[in-house]
């Protein structure tokens, strides 16, 4: 058996969960409009007292890396990493797209997972279910309205925080073919990390906590900033 603390700090919300090997022992998940940093440790010292377990007790650790909110992402990879720093424990991290198309489950049509990129963008991935899992037929990257429903010629359904951004545009372009769940089934759980993160674990997989690093497929503003300023003169 295989406890593990998971976390998704991808979007506004904050979602942690413990599981014992895919089984969920407890899942709480938190939204409101502040940083994470000032939750995620409650949060988590919550979940294990729910289970009565203590941190000593958790086998391995589970964290989105991305894509998603570059601070969101910072704040969940570094108190896992922390976490399994101090304990000794292994660390899998997972693609929050990944862990967003979960929230499909066996859907017999393929998904879109669509998280609010901003900058009139969103990242994207396309999946299809092969037994228990989403498989990827259309990798993660960063796109806009045309990019997005270009190759769509089929009913699929389209999940996360991207359709508030152009699900009234998927709509008009696809008509009938889009179906689009609402809101409330567009945040990334904690379990479906864990469970992505289970089957790492299981196959022999885990992380290096020093080259576990987010996945942005974008640049932040800061190293597009970075990129642009002329590179100071040496004395």
């Amino acid at each position: 058996m295989m406890k593990l603390l998971a976390v998704d700090t991808t979007g506004q919300g904050c979602s942690v969960a413990v599981t014992d090997d895919d089984v969920l022992l407890c899942e709480l998940n938190f939204r409101k409009k502040e940083t994470h940093s000032r939750h995620i440790m409650g949060l988590i010292d919550t979940v294990l007292g729910a289970c009565r377990l203590s941190i000593h007790d958790i086998d391995g650790y589970a964290v989105s890396r991305g894509p998603g909110s570059f601070t969101g992402l910072r704040i969940g990879l570094s108190t896992v990493k922390g976490l399994a720093l101090v304990t000794g424990k292994p660390v899998a991290g997972v693609s929050s797209l990944d862990a967003l198309a979960m929230n499909v489950p066996c859907s017999n049509r393929p998904v879109c997972a669509l998280i609010d990129a901003r900058k009139n963008e969103v990242y994207m991935a396309r999946y299809r279910w092969d037994g228990k899992v989403p498989v990827a037929v259309v990798q993660g990257c960063a796109v806009g309205p045309e990019s997005l429903v270009a190759g769509v010629d089929e009913e699929t359904v389209f999940v996360g925080s991207g359709l508030s951004v152009f699900g009234d545009i998927i709509k008009k372009r696809l008509g009938s073919m889009a179906v689009c769940l609402p809101p409330e089934a567009g945040s990334i759980r904690a379990l479906h990390v864990a469970r992505l993160a289970y089957k790492r674990f299981h196959s022999g997989e885990v992380d290096r906590t020093d080259s576990l690093v987010p996945h942005y497929i974008r640049p932040s503003d800061a190293e597009l900033n970075h990129r642009a300023a002329p590179a100071e003169s040496g004395v």
